[in-house]
């Protein structure tokens, strides 16, 4: 448990009279004692209300109202709503003593006359009496309704403080929105409950010059703010196909024909090539694209899934005949190499079998670079046809 807000505010006037060096004994003993730990939370148990009277239809209302009071209430820094259980007969403070609660909140729900009655109260456990309670009649929807009355007015007395709201609505709607270098929230942020104060406003999202602002945040009031971020200056990207004049489309927008220069947008867009006789294209637009995208448009009718597997067939064929025209070099040379060293050992100029050896290990050396660039030819023009898409 932790002491209430007005609890805190009359300790720290106590210190504030007190001479200046037990002021300091105490700050260096409090460090010692609490390793400038950040204070416990305040525990905050919710408790189902009493029914009396309910028509069948509405006994739901008994724990969905609390639950909805409770989630609202979480959205509170330095707050801990917790289910609690507040037994008829039990007193307050010993259900607060129980549950280790700092505030407990419960009531009651019931039909008079034609309406139903809705009462909550809030017992404080330090200072062992109620300090809050809040009344509402009406029907189902009304009091649904009033849990966001009755969420705002219970708010100052966990806060400590009257709150503040701040609402923020970006552009784009997916940018990060922080105050005071806390997210809090991805696109439209509503933060319901704060401390009033003056804090920096951060929104920011990749390709957009980031827009940090002050705004004051009064006590009771809420504050909207829109925000809409500039994109950055990214360049510019080349779109090319082959063949050319093919249409290009940006997010389904026409943006002209190719060759065409387009803007980098600050995010991946997708990009559409469309040209008569042939299947449309798609790719990516964005900021990792190179300066030149060149894309190919294949024939009408044309099945990549055919291309591709002929163009695996045709380089695993050029790859076999490579290794193939390996092994004549290497006999020849072999026979070169023993024709030769016996022509030395005899003195005597080469041999018309050690000539003829030779120049056949040429040839055949020759053929081997032959079969070894169709090889790599055939290998790029498979690698191309791979990368279309299938079907």
């Amino acid at each position: 448990m932790r002491r209430r807000g007005w609890l805190a505010l009359l300790a720290a006037c106590w210190s504030a009279a007190l001479p200046a060096a037990a002021e300091e004994g105490s700050a260096e003993a409090a460090a010692e004692a609490g390793g400038g730990s950040a204070p416990d939370p305040l525990r905050a148990g919710f408790s189902p209300l009493s029914a009396r009277d309910l028509a069948a239809e509405h006994r739901y209302l008994a724990e969905a109202l609390p639950r909805l009071l409770r989630e609202r209430l979480a959205e509170i820094d330095g707050v801990e709503p917790v289910a609690a259980d507040a037994p008829a007969g039990v007193l307050p403070r010993q259900v607060a003593a129980a549950a280790d609660l700092d505030i407990l909140v419960w009531g009651r729900i019931e039909t008079v006359a034609d309406h139903l009655m809705l009462e909550w109260y809030a017992f404080d456990a330090a200072l062992v009496r109620q300090v809050w309670s809040y009344y509402e009649s009406g029907e189902v929807d009304a009091l649904l309704a009033a849990v966001e009355s009755a969420a705002d007015r219970l708010a100052p007395l966990l806060l400590g403080q009257p709150w503040s709201r701040l609402a923020v609505d970006p552009v784009p709607a997916d940018s990060a929105v922080r105050l005071d270098g806390a997210l809090i929230g991805v696109g439209p942020t509503l933060l319901r409950y704060t401390a009033p104060r003056r804090a920096a406003l951060s929104v920011s999202r990749p390709g957009y010059r980031d827009d940090v602002r002050q705004v004051e945040l009064a006590p009771g009031q809420e504050l909207r703010v829109a925000v809409e971020l500039e994109p950055l200056d990214l360049g510019t990207v080349l779109v090319d196909s082959r063949p050319a004049g093919a249409a290009v489309y940006v997010a389904s927008a026409y943006a002209g024909e190719t060759p065409v220069r387009l803007p980098r947008p600050p995010a991946d867009t997708p990009l559409a090539l469309v040209l008569d006789g042939h299947a449309d294209a798609a790719a990516r637009l964005g900021p990792g694209t190179p300066e030149t995208l060149t894309v190919t448009l294949p024939p009408a009718g044309f099945d990549a899934s055919a291309a591709q597997a002929g163009g695996r067939d045709r380089f695993y064929e050029e790859l076999g005949w490579f290794a193939v025209s390996l092994l004549p070099p290497l006999v020849l040379s072999a026979l070169v190499t023993d024709f030769a060293a016996r022509d030395v050992a005899q003195r005597v100029d080469w041999q018309p079998a050690t000539v003829g050896f030779t120049i056949g290990t040429v040839a055949a050396v020759g053929y081997s670079v032959y079969r070894l660039v169709r090889t790599i030819g055939v290998m790029i023009d498979y690698t191309e046809t791979a990368e279309r898409p299938a079907g």
